[in-house]
This record gives structure tokens, sequence and C-alpha cells, in this order.
């Protein structure tokens, strides 16, 4: 991807930690949650080589993994060392617990406040809760990504305790 020796084992670790992450937990299907979890994971393989990374290298790596993400012969094998598993399980974790949070704060929201509100309006409220909820900066891929999420999983009719189930 990058042509500095530095760059290429970057580059190979995050392939890696990608492949790691697709064999353990699949891959999302939105191009926002994809970005968003290729967000995370640059984030945290970067943070672990020490290195810094400044936004324009952060948005080519990005769209260079994700190109590579698209390419299943690019990632056919899934081999992942110690390091990369507890990568892709914190990255997997805080995403899981994030929706959860801005899950959880828009049903609390809808049972007190907006019992009627649109389905239609719940991306504009869950946009608004996430910096509630957030532990640390939080790149608009990874915003993007979570919304979609969110979205994507809410049970309105779950929420408001009309029925009994909850995805």
């Amino acid at each position: 991807m990058l042509s500095t020796p530095l760059d290429d084992d970057l580059d190979d670790e995050l392939l890696a930690t990608l492949r790691a992450y697709q064999h353990t937990y699949g891959w999302p299907t939105s191009e926002e949650q994809q970005r968003g979890l290729l967000q995370t994971l640059l984030r945290l393989t970067w943070q672990a080589s020490g290195a810094d990374l400044n936004p324009a290298q952060a948005a080519r790596l990005l769209e260079q993994l994700w190109l590579a993400s698209q390419n299943p012969s690019a990632l056919a094998e899934a081999v992942a060392n110690q390091a990369q598993r507890q990568l892709i399980q914190q990255a997997h974790d805080w995403h899981r617990q994030l929706q959860t949070q801005v899950s959880d704060v828009l049903a609390a929201y809808l049972q007190t406040y907006a019992p009627n509100l649109e389905t239609t309006a719940l991306g504009d409220i869950a946009l608004r809760i996430i910096p509630l909820v957030v532990d640390r900066e939080i790149t608009r891929e990874e915003v993007n990504g979570l919304l979609s999420q969110v979205i994507d999983s809410f049970d309105v009719e779950a929420a408001l305790g009309l029925t009994s189930t909850r995805r």
C-alpha cells in the first residue's frame, strides 16, 4: 500500500488484523459500518505500533484498507497472532458497547419524551447521543458506522415496550 518499510510492515499488520477480524466476527454489510470498523482497527493498530499518525496518513490508509477489504483474495487467510486477537476483541467489544449504550439512551429518550416519534428521526437523535457515551475522540467514519449499526438494529416497538423481543 505505502512505500516505506515501516509503512509496509504496518500495512501487513493492518491486513492481517482485518483478515482475523473478518474470520472471527464476520464483516458488516453496510459501507458505513465497514469504514467505521476499519477506522477503529486502524487506530488501535497504529496506537499499538507506538507511531504517530497524521490525519492525511489516516485518511489514505483508511481508503486503501477499505479497498483491500473489498477484495476477497486479499483477505483469504486469517491467521492472527495474540496481539491481533486482543486488538480485534477490543475493537469488537468497543463497537458493541457503544451500540448498546446509544440504543439504551435512545430507547429511554423515546419512552420518556417521544413515544410517537417518526422513525426517520431516529438517526438525528442517535447522532446527538453518540458524543454523550463515547470515552475518547471518535472519527467521522466511526460515528457513521456506529449510527448505521444502531439504526439497523434498533427496534422501536421493543424500545417502547410494545413487543417482548429485542434485536
